[in-house]
């Protein structure tokens, strides 16, 4: 069944012997506020800190460049390991 960000996919109720349609369960769901469970892990990016010393913007932000092989950039926000 598809599931949208918080909206119940609804595949234990049978099993109590109760049952209710999915959009049943995502309105009442909605009028009490409640949301459902997102499963996965959380991706965190980069937290800075500035206690240690930032390096140089050599390029002053400028990344164009006349022709090929001129300027190299690269950015490690969030390397996943």
């Amino acid at each position: 069944m598809k599931s949208s960000a918080g909206q119940p996919i609804c595949t234990g109720p049978r099993q109590s012997g109760s049952w209710a349609a999915c959009c049943t369960v995502a309105r009442l769901m909605r009028g009490l506020g409640l949301q459902g469970a997102r499963r996965g892990k959380k991706i965190r990016t980069t937290i800075r800190d500035d206690g240690h010393e930032r390096a140089a913007d050599l390029l002053g932000r400028d990344f164009t460049a006349s022709g090929p092989n001129e300027r190299w950039v690269a950015d490690f926000t969030y390397v996943a390991s």
